[in-house]
């Protein structure tokens, strides 16, 4: 049977390479087309997650944001700051310039219109996805539950990810074997699945639960409740004047994030420009960290708004002995009894109060914060903060800042926004972040985290036309050690990147990242230099017949004192075709060659909903996949299967995720209904 698996496997992976060669050899003799594909979610879905200090859980994060919100989109006629604040592209200055439109031209009748608003061309593009043209609510009208079940977008969605392979966790073990190292054997299947059920209505009512179960871990049997994690929620926006109601698991991000952030951070860049406070928001992803478990309360009268939220969210944690927790884990992962056993081994008592007011242009905020460890064999770990923030924006530059307090110890954050001309805006921003400032819910403008940090960034844009470009300049110091530096560190951290249209369908997007700090070098026994240089180079063309196609050559570079210089590049091209409006197909594929992991490359491939999408590759291989998506009325089925093959190794991965094999295939399905009545 494992014989007639693997010739299926290679033989459909064959088809998949021919295939794919015929559809790129043809795509090149395509002329220009007059219109627009429209197709174009995933590119923006690349481009919103192409920063590289994204971490996989912020990029998770970021993706059930923007699917969740591109599934019902926002009336940009009704939709308030706040609830724009959710979109983490559009920045303080282009919400107000949306808002003082609507506000002085009345409601717009065509997205058209945005280019009115002084938006720039990428980011307009980017915005139609996420709003829609609606009648706004006039003032003394008080909504109904009718209107909310009605006009409501309810959407279940199930994944399921088939691996063609074995990996060492699931093979056989004796009884022996297992008694002397029980961690050897997971204790589940090899199977991961997800159940996602959810009602939105213009993001003001938002209910429903989240379930996951991860390759490997128990499913009913040893874990009573079936999947592993669960996270139901409800989140109330706007059915009541001023209040809003969160309740289960949600997060929560006041000020600029120094002291309670909304869980991870977007990047340097984003950070960059000063984004405000985003209050309560529902957990409706599956990542198992970075959420409170509880309920919290706002309300907004005048210019002020008030918030309370308290949570008891068990965490899973290492200990030292019985009580000294050591780190916090995670991944999420309960695959083995050693990671079972750490699953909600502690809880996190959670209280804070925001009260900020804003008016013209300017805002102020206060933060208070009180925590606490616990554990059953400890006394527990208390934590209490403040935190003040501010912001004045006018027309052509905007100030805004944080200063926290955490048991004493300081974290500072200054920002400076100003438009040089039309096309042109300057960002800077100072931190002090003492080595003794430690909170647990911190997101925001650093190097390595919200602590032991001082550094300036320097930043330059340019969106002119056809050509949008920025700069950037990062100078970071550590003046005490570190992770991988045992002593005070210095770094600095350029990069830039250019997108430029030369035609309708035709774009152009560069990107390079020059980064170099000091590190442990246990060759001279000090601290020495790394430099890592990462550059991009893609061009996309829209054709006819509902094809694109998207080219892209990347390189990477590793130098660091008594380490061999390491280089890495990898070449892809991914076809996607639209024959007709129920059907979608795309391939991809990826040739790499890098001399290590620390020369690797990552590329982001077409994939499923709600899923992460980036591929890391190391080593010297191929990377191949075929995504396919039909939609029948209000359900949409996709298959998406993916295929690596290495040629420098006879084996992938190590300890129990090893697979004793040159070459993995997998299988990942997925079911969307949706039951709503006024969809797009």
């Amino acid at each position: 049977m494992t014989y007639f698996w693997d010739g299926l496997i290679f033989y459909f992976m064959k088809t998949l390479r021919l295939t794919f060669a015929v559809l790129a050899f043809l795509s090149s003799f395509q002329g220009i087309s007059s219109q627009v594909s429209d197709n174009d979610w995933d590119s923006v879905l690349e481009s919103l997650t192409l920063d590289e200090d994204l971490s996989e859980y912020a990029v998770q994060e970021l993706l059930d944001l923007y699917e969740s919100v591109h599934a019902a989109p926002l009336n940009i006629n009704a939709a308030t700051p706040d609830e724009l604040r959710q979109l983490p592209f559009l920045t303080e200055s282009q919400i107000e310039d949306i808002q003082a439109y609507v506000y002085l031209h009345g409601p717009m009748k065509t997205l058209g219109e945005l280019q009115l608003t002084g938006l720039d061309y990428n980011t307009r593009q980017i915005l139609k996805h996420f709003v829609m043209i609606g009648d706004p609510l006039p003032d003394n009208r008080r909504t109904s539950l009718g209107d909310v079940f009605r006009w409501g977008h309810t959407e279940l969605a199930a994944r399921m990810d088939i691996p063609m392979y074995r990996r060492n966790g699931f093979l056989y073990h004796s009884e022996e074997e297992l008694e002397r190292w029980p961690n050897r054997s997971y204790l589940g299947g090899c199977l991961a699945h997800s159940l996602r059920c959810q009602f939105n209505w213009n993001g003001r009512v938002r209910a429903g639960f989240s379930a996951e179960q991860d390759a490997g871990e128990p499913f009913f049997g040893k874990n009573r409740m079936g999947y592993d994690f669960y996270s139901p929620y409800l989140f109330l926006s706007g059915l009541w004047k001023g209040w809003t109601l969160a309740i289960g698991n949600y997060r929560a991000g006041f000020g600029r994030g120094l002291l309670m952030g909304s869980g991870f951070s977007m990047g340097k860049l984003s950070d960059a420009k000063g984004a405000a406070s985003k209050g309560l928001k529902p957990h409706s992803s599956v990542q198992e960290s970075g959420y409170f478990q509880g309920a919290g309360v706002s309300y907004t009268a005048g210019r002020f708004t008030a918030t309370l939220m308290g949570a008891y969210t068990p965490l899973d944690a290492i200990l030292a002995g019985d009580s000294l927790i050591t780190s916090f884990k995670t991944d999420g992962y309960h695959r083995t009894p050693l990671e079972w056993s750490r699953k909600h081994d502690i809880n996190l008592a959670s209280a804070a109060a925001n009260l900020s007011y804003r008016h013209d242009g300017m805002s102020f905020s206060m933060t208070v914060l009180k925590e606490a460890l616990s554990h059953p064999e400890s006394t527990g770990y208390a934590l209490s903060g403040l935190s003040l923030d501010w912001s004045v924006r006018r027309a052509r530059y905007a100030l805004s800042g944080e200063m926290a307090f955490s048991e004493g110890s300081p974290a500072v954050l200054a920002q400076f926004e100003c438009r040089l001309y039309d096309s042109y805006t300057l960002n800077a921003a100072f931190r002090y972040y003492s080595p003794d400032y430690k909170v647990l819910h911190s997101s925001g403008l650093s190097e390595s985290g919200i602590t032991n940090e001082t550094g300036v960034l320097i930043g330059l844009e340019h969106s002119d036309g056809p050509l949008e470009a920025a700069a950037w300049a990062d100078f970071f110091y550590h003046p005490e050690a570190c992770y991988s530096a045992a002593g005070p560190s210095f770094g600095f951290d350029l990069r830039g990147q250019a997108e430029w249209r030369p035609a309708v369908n035709d774009c152009m997007l560069m990107t390079i990242r020059f980064k170099d700090r000091q590190k442990d070098c246990k060759g001279t026994g000090q601290l020495e230099f790394c430099r890592t240089l990462r550059a991009r180079l893609k061009w996309e063309r829209n054709m006819p017949y509902g094809l694109k196609n998207g080219l892209a050559l990347h390189y990477t570079r590793y130098d660091f004192v008594c380490v061999p210089i390491e280089n890495g590049w990898a070449l892809s091209d991914a076809v996607d075709w639209s024959p007709s409006d129920a059907w979608n197909v795309g391939l991809s594929a990826s040739f790499f060659m890098t001399d290590g992991s620390n020369s690797s490359v990552s590329a982001y491939e077409k994939g499923l909903r709600y899923g992460f999408n980036f591929q890391t590759m190391s080593g010297t291989g191929t990377r191949l996949s075929f995504v396919v998506r039909y939609k029948c009325g209000k359900s949409t089925f996709s298959l998406k299967t993916g295929s690596s093959v290495y040629s420098d190794r006879d084996r992938i991965g190590s300890s129990q995720q090893a697979i004793d094999s040159n070459h993995k295939e997998d299988i990942n399905l997925q079911f969307i209904r949706k039951f709503s009545v006024n969809l797009r």
